[in-house]
């Protein structure tokens, strides 16, 4: 009973005595460690300014050998270019001079060439000048003639306005004449004749009027192509003048039938009164 309690108290001895060796050994390593820490900072520092120091002197180095040698090329230029002035002669050698003159007649045959080409320009310059002229010239006399060509077209529909519009009412007054004529005539035959007549008179009319209004249109569209390349859009202003004058022609030749369709439809009407009256007489 009494040996159980000494191994007790050695065992708590001893473990306290090994708890007391870790931590010494705890705190030995973390001084060694924090020793090895700094002296390894202070190398790397050491290195560190060392090699610093070694770049900036090769920089320093450099930049004096490059100063260095600017001032003695300047220098150097300095004397040569005294001593050129202080010579009356130069010696130069004879592969510079061959070099030379040959830049120079290589100098002269591009000059040479690019005169050449000057003069090619200048007078493609001056062709062109002319024909510039040339086109404005026969531009202003196409507009010109489109512009008389306007002008008598113009003159001539009213002129054939005004005569068809004459001739329709003529037309009509020789058409209203069987009317004032005796019921009792024995022979209506001249009356027929007359309004026969009156009718062909109308239609060759209306005809002719129509065949001079194809002629005016036909010669105001069909311009000479050489004049019509004068123009600054002549194709344009062709199509616009083709759709212009065609569109009146359309008109006025719509006009036109309605006018001979009319003046027939006066003449059946006529006729069938004759007719009718030839009918009572008989």
């Amino acid at each position: 009973m009494v040996v159980k309690p000494a191994a007790i108290v050695r065992g708590e001895n001893a473990r306290i005595c090994f708890m007391k060796k870790m931590k010494a050994i705890r705190a030995i390593q973390k001084c060694v460690k924090s020793q090895l820490r700094s002296t390894m900072l202070d190398e790397k520092d050491q290195a560190a300014i060392f090699l610093q120091a070694s770049i900036r002197g090769w920089l320093a180095w450099r930049h004096y050998n490059s100063t260095d040698k600017r001032e003695r090329q300047f220098n150097e230029e300095a004397r040569n270019v005294k001593n050129l002035e202080n010579k009356d002669q130069i010696m130069v050698p004879y592969s510079v001079l061959v070099d030379l003159q040959r830049r120079v007649l290589k100098t002269e045959a591009l000059l040479d060439k690019k005169k050449e080409e000057n003069a090619t320009l200048k007078l493609q310059i001056k062709q062109h000048e002319r024909k510039r002229q040339q086109y404005e010239t026969k531009m202003k006399l196409m507009e010109k003639t489109w512009q008389d060509q306007l002008t008598s077209m113009q003159m001539n529909l009213a002129t054939k306005k005004s005569s068809s519009k004459h001739a329709v009412g003529k037309l009509g007054l020789l058409l209203a004449l069987p009317e004032i004529q005796d019921e009792d005539a024995p022979d209506p035959s001249p009356t027929s004749r007359f309004q026969l007549n009156g009718r062909s008179n109308s239609d060759q009319l209306i005809d002719h009027e129509k065949g001079i209004l194809d002629e005016d249109t036909g010669i105001f569209i069909h311009i000479e192509p050489g004049r019509m390349a004068s123009s600054t859009n002549p194709e344009e202003e062709l199509e616009r003048l083709k759709f212009k004058f065609k569109t009146w022609k359309k008109d006025f030749k719509n006009k036109l039938m309605v006018a001979k369709t009319t003046i027939k439809k006066l003449g059946n009407s006529e006729t069938g009164k004759n007719s009718h009256k030839k009918w009572w007489g008989r």
